[in-house]
């Protein structure tokens, strides 16, 4: 038994049009605990880095789901600002995902992305 994970009996139907079917925004998804440990500041050094490189018209759209890890408010502010730097990324903090809404958060992205600096057991790509 492996607790904690998505119901796999629920349809996966995404909300919007694959990323193959239309052009423009990629649907990125981040979802762990909000933390240095997690990584989302350098996924958004890469973000910024590759944006920057690709020319212009790339868009992202990064979902960010996760609560803060208590004593991790600074590091999350660090990381809203950066990501409020970056042309052609818009991020939207979303909180806690709680676990029934799990399914949803990833029917409605393109791709996940897993930046942790270290996994126990990688639960996020486990639910994905």
């Amino acid at each position: 038994i492996i607790p904690d994970v998505v119901d796999s009996e629920t349809p996966r139907t995404p909300r919007h049009q694959p990323i193959c079917a239309r052009s423009g925004t990629i649907r990125l998804g981040f979802l762990a605990e909000l933390s240095p440990r997690k990584g989302l500041i350098p996924l958004l050094q890469g973000l910024q880095l590759w944006l920057s490189s690709s020319g212009a018209g790339r868009q992202i759209e990064l979902l960010v789901g996760g609560s803060i890890r208590p004593g991790a408010e600074a590091y999350l502010k660090q990381a809203r600002t950066l990501a409020g730097s970056i042309d052609g990324l818009e991020a939207i903090f979303l909180g806690p995902v709680r676990h029934e809404e799990r399914s949803r958060f990833y029917q409605d992205i393109d791709a996940l992305a897993v930046a942790s600096l270290f996994e126990s057991f990688g639960l996020t790509v486990f639910e994905g």
